[in-house]
């Protein structure tokens, strides 16, 4: 008597597959995902480095223009009432508001760089991220103007990144 085999339900034939083969379908997997979790996990770093960096270039423009801005269009530098060569420093600036004389401080409060305009709090120059770290004016007076040199060191933190940067820039009195 002879004895055939089946080979669509039985042998090497057949359409299951081994628990060998799952497992290394399984193992492929899982390498796939890992490697797929670690891109997300490192684009998601590098979003926050660049959301940290924006912030500190933002607010260094911001306020390194309101300073121009100021320096340019003041009368006089208050030497008596500013703080040179020392961080934080203090910058105190005469100006002209219509006909009247008005006065301009800028100095740091809790890490905020903050602007004043005839004694009355006009705002922040900084994003609510930013701290600063450095704020150094040095003063150069010639025969005919005043140059005012500005240090300006900002830190943003965003959840798990922390970005410092020092900028620098300077202007000139121009209403002598």
């Amino acid at each position: 008597m002879r004895f055939y085999r089946d080979t669509k339900h039985h042998g090497r034939g057949s359409a299951g597959t081994t628990i060998i083969e799952v497992l290394a379908y399984v193992t492929i997997l899982a390498m796939i995902s890992v490697i797929v979790i670690q891109t997300i996990l490192s684009a998601n770093t590098s979003f926050g480095g660049l959301r940290a960096s924006k912030e500190v270039n933002l607010s260094a423009l911001s306020a390194l223009d309101v300073f121009a801005r100021e320096i340019r269009g003041a009368t006089s530098v208050d030497t008596t009432g500013s703080v040179f060569d020392t961080s934080p420093g203090i910058l105190s600036l005469n100006t002209t508001n219509g006909d009247a004389l008005a006065s301009v401080l800028f100095r740091v409060e809790n890490g905020t760089l903050v602007f004043y305009r005839d004694g009355a709090f006009v705002g922040s120059l900084l994003s609510g991220s930013t701290t600063v770290n450095t704020l150094l004016f040095e003063y150069a007076p010639t025969q005919n103007s005043e140059l005012v040199k500005i240090t300006l060191g900002l830190t943003a933190t965003t959840v798990k990144t922390t970005k410092s940067e020092t900028f620098y820039t300077s202007a000139v009195v121009r209403s002598q």
